[in-house]
């Protein structure tokens, strides 16, 4: 079908309108990513705190140079099977989760907020990264933040993270899955614990790190798909500058 000069002109203009409607962007709004654009390098274009914070995160662990905490800090994690809500943000799958599931460290209840994923790990220990991190965001009644790492090594059965791990949603896409928290857990609470930041823009520092010496498995398809859609969105490790990693029992 033979199209009217008219009909070009007006499909011209839509073409033009859509390219300045993408170009445009609220003053002031900048795009942070891993790969592309404003990579970790220069996140001090989207949050000053990112490049001139003292105690940013992650950080490299090591079991020898560790502090043995002293006096040692109960944790207490009680977490629950629950529904939750599964996003893609468009730096990472996130599943945020109703109130209800806790942890009690250093004598300050932390709510547990939701949990993400970076790949591959963004902290090492001995000098190794795992293929995946989860972290749990926590949240104090005054607003501080705590946040658990777990490091995730491939196994060979399904695990109880592929209700998340299997359902990956679309950008903008929102889906219900049924999360069995207490399960996510390894065996052992043994644990780094140091002062750190927000691993994403802000940057926000003042967040209390607990990361799990025990990995806990994923299975190696679990593991893949993940990456496959997020290949690389791990911030690199950053400098202690004087700060003291203690390692609990």
């Amino acid at each position: 079908m033979r199209m009217t000069r008219t009909c070009v002109m007006a499909l011209l203009a839509v073409a033009t309108w859509a390219r300045a409607a993408e170009q445009k962007k609220p003053e002031g709004e900048k795009h942070w990513g891993y790969t592309h654009g404003i990579t970790p390098p220069r996140w001090g274009e989207v949050s000053p705190t990112c490049t001139t914070g003292v105690h940013q995160s992650p950080v490299a662990l090591s079991t020898k140079q560790a502090k043995a905490q002293s006096p040692a800090q109960p944790l207490e994690l009680s977490w629950n099977k629950v529904t939750g809500e599964l996003v893609d943000t468009g730096h990472s799958e996130q599943v945020n989760l109703p109130p209800g599931s806790f942890i009690s460290y250093g004598g300050t209840r932390y709510e547990l907020q939701q949990v993400h994923f970076h790949s591959p790990s963004e902290h090492s220990v001995d000098g190794k990264r795992a293929p995946m991190e989860a972290h749990f965001v926590h949240r104090s009644a005054d607003g501080k933040l705590a946040v658990v790492g777990i490091l995730l090594k491939p196994g060979s059965a399904t695990s109880a993270f592929a209700p998340v791990l299997t359902a990956l949603p679309a950008p903008g896409e929102k889906r219900t899955v049924e999360v069995d928290l207490p399960a996510l857990l390894p065996k052992s609470t043994r644990h780094f614990a140091y002062a750190g930041s927000l691993t994403t823009p802000p940057c926000s520092e003042e967040v209390q790190w607990i990361v799990m010496l025990g990995e806990d498995a994923a299975s190696k398809p679990e593991i893949a798909g993940f990456r496959a859609k997020y290949p690389q969105n791990a911030r690199p490790v950053q400098p202690l500058k004087g700060r003291t990693v203690e390692i609990a029992p």
